[in-house]
C-alpha cells in the first residue's frame, strides 16, 4: 500500500463454500511499515534465492498531476515533498538464518532438468522452468510431463505439468481426464479450464458435465464457466439445469450467465419451461431477475422486446410478475427519474397483459408508459453510428481508444462502472442529456457526493487526461454512443464553448452545480 507506507500480508484460506477468507497473521501489526513517508512499496516478487524483493518508488508525491487538488498542492509545497527524486531502491527481505538457494542456471538446463524443476519448492524456479519449456517448444518432454501430471508428489507440481502441456499444445483429452480425477481441488479446476479447448470432442464435454456434481464448490462453478465455452445445445441444456437446480446460489447464477452469454433468451425460455419453475420461490424470482438484467443491459431493442414478450405470453403468472418487477427496477419506475426503453416492435400479447387483473397486469401497467416502439408516441429513430458520416465514425473510434486508456480502469471497459469507485455510464441521465455538463466534468472533474442508481458516490473524478477540444469531443462522442447509449456525435466547437465559459474554473464540479447549470452551457 504505497499511500500508507506499508506492505500487508494476508493468510488465505478456502472456506467450505469455495470462497476465500483472508486474515492478518500478526496481531495489531503489519508485515512491513515505515515512518518514512517517502517509503512507497509498489511491487514485490519472490527471487530465485528464496528472498522477497520489494520495489520502493521512494517519492514524496505519488499522485498523477490530474489528482493533485489545491489542498494537496499546498501540502506538497509547504513540506517539500516534490524532492528528492531519483532515489528509488529495491529491498531484499529474507528469513533470519536462512541459507539462500544456489544460483540458478536454468537457461542452460536440459529439458529433463526443467521438468524436475517444476517440483521445486520455490515458485520462481517452477515458473521459470515452465516458461522455458514452453519457449523452447519442448514437445519431446510431453511424456515426462504426463508422468508428473499423474504421479507428481505435490498438487503444485501436477498443476505445472498440466499447464506446461497446455502451453506446448500437447494436453490431450486423456490428460484432462487425469486432471479431473485428481484429489486436489486446484488441479481439477485447472483440468476444466484446459478442457475448454477440447469441447468439440464429446468425450471432453462429458468429462466437464461429470464435474457439475463435484464435491468442491469451486470446481462445480468452474465446470459451469467452462461449459459456456462449448457453445453447443448440450452445454446450454446443462447451464439451464444448473440454474434451475441452484437458483438461490448467487455465484452459480453469475457463472451460468457468464457462460450463457448471447444465449440468455434461450436460457430464459428453458428455465420458464422447467418443472421446478411452475411454483414461485424467492430464489427462482431472483434467477429470472438476473436473466432479465443481463438482457436489459445489452440495450438491444430486439432482445429487450423479446423479454417483454416472454412476460406477456408465459402461462406462469408468478414468472410474468417477477420479470416485470425486474423491469420496473431497471426502468426506475416510482422514482424521481424514471427511464424509458425503446423496443424494436410492439410486443406480442402486451395489450392482453395490460387488461389482466393480477400482479403481472399491475406491473405491466406500471411500466407501460416507459416503453416505446415504432409507431408509438415518444419513439425516436435511432441515432447510432450507422447514420453518421465517415468523419464522425472515425471520431467514435478515436474516442474508444481514449476511453480505454483514460476511463476504463474506473468505469470499466463495458461502461458498467465499479462498485465503490465509479457509477455506470450506460443509460445515465448525465451522459445522455445536454453535452455541456458532461463536457465540464471532463474538463474540470467531479466531486461527490452524488446519487446514482440508489447509491451514494462520494469520491473524486479528476479531469480527463486528454489534450485539446478534439480529444474531449471524441471522448464525449464515445461515451454517449457506447454501452447501448445513442445520443449522437459531439463536435469540438461545443467543448471550445464550454472551455471558454469556464476558463477560470479550478475546483472540480459538484453534482448540485451541474444540476443548476453553473458555468455556462
Amino acid at each position: 500500500e504505497p499511500a500508507g507506507n506499508l506492505i500487508k500480508r494476508c493468510s488465505l484460506v478456502e472456506a467450505p463454500d469455495g470462497s476465500l477468507r483472508g486474515t492478518n497473521p500478526y496481531e495489531r501489526r503489519e508485515f512491513l511499515t515505515s515512518t518514512d513517508e517517502r517509503f512507497r512499496p509498489v511491487n514485490l516478487v519472490t527471487g530465485p534465492d528464496g528472498a522477497l524483493y520489494v520495489v520502493d518508488f521512494y517519492r514524496g508525491v505519488i499522485q498523477h498531476r490530474v489528482f493533485v487538488t489545491s489542498f494537496l498542492r499546498r501540502q506538497i509545497v509547504e513540506r517539500g515533498l516534490e524532492r528528492p527524486v531519483g532515489l528509488g531502491r529495491i529491498w531484499r527481505i529474507r528469513p533470519r538464518g536462512a541459507s539462500p538457494h544456489p544460483r540458478p542456471a536454468l537457461d542452460r538446463a536440459t529439458e529433463a532438468e526443467l521438468v524436475d524443476a517444476l517440483a521445486h519448492p520455490n515458485g520462481w524456479w517452477r515458473d521459470t522452468a515452465q516458461r522455458l519449456l514452453v519457449e523452447r517448444r519442448a514437445t519431446s518432454a510431453a511424456a515426462a510431463l504426463r508422468d508428473r501430471l499423474r504421479n507428481g508428489e505435490s498438487a503444485v507440481e501436477r498443476l505445472h505439468a498440466l499447464w506446461t502441456l497446455d502451453g506446448l499444445a500437447r494436453a490431450s483429452v486423456e490428460d484432462v481426464a487425469a486432471a479431473l480425477a485428481d484429489g486436489a481441488v486446484a488441479v481439477r479446476a485447472a483440468g476444466l479450464r484446459v478442457a475448454e479447448r477440447h469441447l468439440g470432442d464429446p468425450r471432453a464435454l462429458g468429462l466437464v458435465l461429470g464435474r457439475l456434481d463435484d464435491p468442491a464448490p469451486s470446481v462445480r462453478r468452474q465446470a459451469i464457466l467452462s461449459l459456456g465455452e462449448g457453445r453447443s445445445p448440450a452445454a446450454l441444456a446443462a447451464l439451464r439445469d444448473a440454474l434451475v437446480a441452484h437458483a438461490g446460489d448467487r455465484a452459480v447464477r453469475s457463472a451460468v450467465l457468464s457462460g450463457a452469454f448471447g444465449w440468455e433468451l434461450e436460457l430464459l425460455e428453458g428455465v420458464l419451461a422447467s418443472a421446478p419453475f411452475r411454483e414461485r420461490s424467492d430464489e427462482r424470482a431472483a434467477a429470472l431477475a438476473a436473466l432479465v438484467d443481463v438482457v436489459w443491459r445489452s440495450r438491444d431493442r430486439a432482445r429487450r422486446g423479446a423479454v417483454v414478450e416472454r412476460a406477456a405470453t408465459t402461462d406462469r403468472a408468478w414468472a410474468a410478475a417477477a420479470i416485470l418487477d425486474a423491469l420496473k427496477r431497471r426502468l426506475k419506475v416510482g422514482t424521481d427519474h424514471p427511464l424509458s426503453a425503446s423496443l424494436a416492435r410492439s410486443p406480442a400479447g402486451w395489450e392482453a397483459l395490460l387488461a389482466r387483473e393480477d400482479a403481472a397486469g399491475a406491473a405491466a401497467r406500471a411500466i407501460d408508459p416507459r416503453l416505446v416502439w415504432p409507431g408509438r408516441d415518444g419513439y425516436r429513430t435511432p441515432r447510432g453510428p450507422s447514420t453518421w458520416t465517415d468523419a464522425q465514425r472515425a471520431q467514435l473510434e478515436r474516442g474508444g481508444r481514449l476511453y480505454a486508456s483514460i476511463c476504463a480502469s474506473c468505469h470499466q471497459p463495458d461502461g458498467r462502472g465499479l462498485p465503490g469507485t465509479a457509477p455506470s455510464l450506460a443509460g445515465a441521465d448525465r451522459v445522455l442529456g445536454d453535452e455541456g455538463p458532461l463536457a465540464r466534468v471532463l474538463l474540470h472533474g467531479l466531486t461527490g457526493p452524488l446519487e446514482r442508481d440508489g447509491r451514494t458516490w462520494n469520491g473524486d473524478m479528476p479531469p480527463a487526461a486528454a489534450r485539446g477540444d478534439d480529444q474531449i469531443a471524441a471522448l464525449l462522442t464515445y461515451v454517449r454512443n457506447s454501452f447501448g447509449n445513442e445520443a449522437g456525435p459531439v463536435g469540438p466547437e461545443i467543448v471550445a464553448e464550454v472551455r471558454a465559459a469556464t476558463s477560470t474554473r479550478v475546483e472540480p464540479w459538484t453534482d448540485a452545480e451541474l444540476e443548476e447549470g453553473a458555468g455556462g452551457r
